[in-house]
């Protein structure tokens, strides 16, 4: 009844041309000789080869000469260093004070006075030096409660530092926790020592150094009060 069918008409496809097979020894034997150009002695990888670059002869000249300077330049730094640094040096040089032989001396009571401090002002029982009273002061009970706390000033780490070209009249002071029975002065006779006073409890020694005429001494020492 019907017509015939007209059969679809196929395009004929796209060959691809194959590829011709590389036998595997070949293939092999073609990567080994790559391998082999590309790579060094002992399997190291060969380092490109600089081109070469002239230099005329006054280039090389300048060269040289700038080079032998490098050496001589440092030397005069290195020179020049070592004289800035010692005249830097003793502007931030330090030693504790306890140490130095005119503060040893003037923390003994019987010399302190004569080298420009005021301890047995602090002192009950001392003649405070001239201009000073032991008056409304608060006093270490006796010299050998002072003589404790020096102790254990000059026994401590770090110690209290003092600098070696201070300006006049620079002090280096610390706080010691040191707990004593100290004496309250409420009365002072004409020379300045303390006739009548009560005990009270401290808990710190405050110690002052001072750098007077040239040398460093302990200026004062005394209980602070609660």
């Amino acid at each position: 009844m019907g017509g015939a069918r007209s059969s679809p008409t196929h395009s004929p496809r796209h060959s691809h041309p194959r590829r011709p097979r590389i036998h595997e020894s070949a293939r092999e034997a073609f990567l080994q000789a790559t391998r082999i150009r590309s790579v060094g002695p002992a399997g190291s990888q060969r380092a490109p080869v600089p081109p070469r670059v002239s230099i005329s002869q006054p280039e090389f000249a300048m060269i040289h000469a700038v080079s032998r300077r490098v050496p001589i330049v440092r030397r005069a730094l290195a020179a020049l260093a070592v004289p800035l640094a010692l005249c830097a040096a003793p502007a931030f040089a330090q030693v504790a004070c306890t140490n130095i032989n005119t503060v040893q001396i003037s923390s003994s009571p019987l010399m302190n006075n004569e080298y420009g401090g005021h301890l047995n002002a602090h002192i009950r029982g001392q003649v405070p030096p001239p201009g000073f009273t032991q008056n409304n002061r608060t006093l270490f009970r006796d010299a050998q409660d002072w003589t404790e706390a020096y102790n254990t000033l000059a026994a401590q780490n770090p110690p209290l530092y003092c600098a070696q070209n201070p300006q006049p009249d620079a002090e280096a002071a610390r706080d010691l926790p040191i707990q004593f029975f100290s004496y309250q002065c409420t009365a002072a006779n004409a020379a300045g020592v303390c006739t009548a006073g009560r005990e009270i409890q401290t808990n710190t020694v405050r110690v002052v150094m001072r750098f007077i005429n040239r040398r460093w001494v302990l200026y004062t020492a005394y209980p602070v009060p609660r």
